[in-house]
C-alpha cells in the first residue's frame, strides 16, 4: 500500500509533468520556456519538501519519538519540546510538578533533560514519568550543575544539586532503591567543563573522567566542574 505521503508527491509529480508537456507545446521562445520549467519544477519539490517537514514534525501521528524536557528556549528539531511556558517553538506546554505527563506509556525512544531537573522538587516523581513514557531500553541523557562548582549555587532556583551518584539510587542492584520503583542502567556519567577553552578544557575533562572516583572523594573542590552529564537506560 502507498503512503499518504507518497501518494501526494506521486500527484504533485503527475500535475508537474502535465504543467511541463503543455509549456513545451505552446509556443514562445525558449528563454520563456526554460523560466516556465523551472517555476514548475521549484513549486513541484517545494510542495513535496513542505509536505514532508509537516508530515514529520507532526508528533500527534506518532513521527516524534524524542522528547525534549523544560526545553525552554531551546528548541530541538525532531524532538517533542516540552514546556512550562508557550514560548515560541514549544510543542507541550505542561508544569513537571504535575504528574501524570501527558504521553501515553512506552512512547519515547529518548528523552534530553538539560538543566531542568535541578529545578524541580518532584525529582522523583519526574523520573517515574520518564521510566513510564519510554520504552524498555529508551536513553534519558540528562545536563545538571555538578554540587562542588559556584555555578550550581548561584541561581535561586537551583533547589538541588549532582554528584556522581545521584542517580544510584535507580539501579537494580542498589541497596537504598526502594525509595523508587522505577529502574534504569547508567551508560554514562560524564564530568564536564562547559567554557569554549577545548584546548585547555579537552585533556583535563580527559583526565578527570579516567579517575572520576578519586577525583570525587578527594579533588573535587581543587579543580571543580560545572556540570555532569549521564545517559540513563531505561530497564522495563
Amino acid at each position: 500500500m502507498i503512503k499518504r505521503e507518497n501518494r501526494f508527491k506521486i500527484l504533485i509529480g503527475f500535475i508537474g509533468v502535465i504543467c511541463l508537456f503543455y509549456i513545451y507545446i505552446l509556443n514562445g521562445t525558449k528563454f520563456v520556456k526554460v523560466i516556465l520549467s523551472l517555476l514548475v519544477v521549484g513549486i513541484v519539490f517545494g510542495l513535496g519538501f513542505q509536505f514532508k517537514e509537516k508530515e514529520s514534525c507532526d508528533f500527534k501521528k506518532n513521527c516524534k519519538k524524542k522528547l525534549n524536557l523544560g526545553c525552554g528556549r531551546d528548541i530541538k528539531q525532531g524532538y517533542i519540546n516540552l514546556d512550562i511556558l508557550p514560548l515560541k517553538g514549544v510543542d507541550v506546554v505542561h508544569d513537571l510538578e504535575k504528574t501524570p505527563f501527558p504521553f501515553k506509556k512506552d512512547y519515547f525512544d529518548e528523552a534530553y533533560a538539560s538543566h531542568i531537573l535541578e529545578h524541580e522538587a518532584n525529582f522523583i516523581k519526574i523520573m517515574e514519568e520518564l521510566h513510564r513514557i519510554c520504552k524498555k531500553d529508551a536513553i534519558i541523557k540528562i545536563k545538571v550543575p555538578y554540587f562542588a562548582s559556584a555555578s550550581a549555587f548561584q541561581d535561586p532556583q537551583h533547589i538541588r544539586f549532582f554528584t556522581l551518584k545521584s542517580f544510584n539510587y535507580f539501579l537494580p542492584e542498589n541497596y537504598n532503591n526502594y525509595i523508587t520503583k522505577a529502574r534504569f542502567r547508567i551508560i554514562k556519567k560524564k564530568l564536564k567543563i562547559t567554557r569554549k577553552n577545548w584546548i585547555i578544557n579537552l585533556p583535563i575533562e580527559f583526565i578527570i573522567n579516567l579517575f572520576k572516583g578519586i577525583y570525587e572523594r578527594f579533588f573535587v573542590f581543587l579543580i571543580p566542574f560545572p556540570e555532569v552529564y549521564f545517559e540513563l537506560k531505561v530497564l522495563k
